[in-house]
């Protein structure tokens, strides 16, 4: 994990963009996929038999939080969901250094941030 708040907003602007770069339609999101699994083992340091497969490309993912009699967060179970896919469709913004370089395949719909969330 970087060591300040610009580095890490940095290295996910980083990611958000090589994915935005390299769109995956959906359940063909194998690098996508890799990738994410790959930086939650590497950089959030989420040990290996926590992180599952689900539908054929997505992740389930048990991030160990508080136990449950832990009085100062009494929440153990909370869930976040983000798309990874894209969208068959031409690139809108071709001008960005980090356009799609996939033809009839873009990220137009946010997907991208929403993986990185």
């Amino acid at each position: 994990m970087p060591a300040s708040f610009n580095a890490f907003f940095a290295a996910l602007a980083s990611i958000r963009q090589h994915l935005h770069q390299h769109p995956e339609l959906s359940f063909h999101e194998f690098k996508t996929q890799a990738l994410v699994r790959d930086y939650l083992v590497h950089e959030a340091h989420i040990p290996t038999e926590h992180i599952h497969d689900c539908a054929t490309t997505g992740l389930v993912v048990d991030i160990v939080g508080p136990t449950e009699g832990d009085k100062t967060s009494p929440v153990t179970c909370i869930a976040f969901r983000g798309d990874m896919d894209a969208l068959p469709m031409t690139e809108a913004n071709p001008h960005l250094s980090y356009a799609s370089q996939a033809p009839q395949v873009a990220h137009m719909c946010g997907h991208d941030g929403h993986t990185v969330s």
